[in-house]
């Protein structure tokens, strides 16, 4: 899940490079060698604090391959958020330093989250893209106390499309509460919200990853068009239960 370099649609089509670090904006059809640094993120306002023990249920089904033997990585920034559940929009625990050393426990479904434990023996979740190491296979954790918003993107002839990235945002400017993901291989999308989010929201296509099957080998899109998601965005109602479908033109 390391170098996840994006290439971002806004509305006039202009095209942005983006990879796991920091952020340059690049104003052409080609993709470039640009860094993105993570911006934090608002927060729900009074949002009720989390334990640091998150409620998860860890899956047993890697048991016929043998039992799971619990891997390390490291942070690879500086003050990555250790949260106390698989989003952005979770308490921050912990400010890890960049080289901190990670236990793998196992993550969550989608697979842009993983459950890990400090070396202090405190639980969390923290991004994939931001860790480095030899990332294997570990359990699905299945996190509690939260809600999830599924979607799934699918081609014209059924085909589930992957990484592709979508934001689930309430009202606008630059404080607006907003947590993403990306499809998986199955075309599947998981956005992980507090039990405390309700109301109006709105879920948004807004990216394009390199490692899409849209896309060649060079991230560029597979015969010089780049698709789209139909409907670009919807308004949803929280709680929301559901999958919410979308199709790649």
């Amino acid at each position: 899940m390391r170098n996840c370099k994006f290439l971002i649609l806004s509305v006039s089509l202009l095209l942005i490079s983006q990879s796991c670090g920091r952020m340059e904006v690049v104003v052409t059809p080609a993709p470039s060698n640009g860094i993105i640094r993570f911006t934090p993120i608002p927060t729900l306002t009074q949002m009720p604090a989390l334990s640091t023990k998150a409620i998860v249920q860890i899956s047993t089904s890697t048991a016929a391959q043998g039992p799971y033997i619990p891997y390390s990585v490291t942070t690879s920034a500086d003050n990555v958020n250790l949260r106390t559940g698989p989003g952005t929009l979770f308490p921050v625990s912990r400010l890890l330093d960049n080289g901190t050393r990670l236990q793998v426990v196992g993550h969550a479904p989608g697979g842009q989250w993983l459950y890990v434990l400090t070396d202090s023996n405190i639980y969390g979740w923290v991004l994939a893209s931001l860790v480095k190491g030899n990332l294997g296979s570990s359990p699905l954790v299945t996190p509690g106390n939260v809600q999830v918003i599924k979607g799934k993107v699918l081609d014209l002839s059924g085909v589930p499309v992957s990484g592709i990235g979508f934001a689930l945002t309430q009202g606008t400017g630059p404080k607006a509460p907003r947590s993403d993901a990306t499809t998986d291989g199955t075309g599947l999308f998981y956005v992980y919200l507090p039990l405390s989010a309700f109301g109006q929201w709105q879920i948004s296509f807004v990216a394009i990853a390199c490692t899409s099957n849209t896309m060649d080998a060079n991230c560029n899109c597979v015969g010089g068009i780049c698709g789209r998601s139909d409907p670009d965005s919807q308004p949803i109602t929280l709680p929301y239960n559901g999958i919410l479908q979308f199709t790649w033109k």
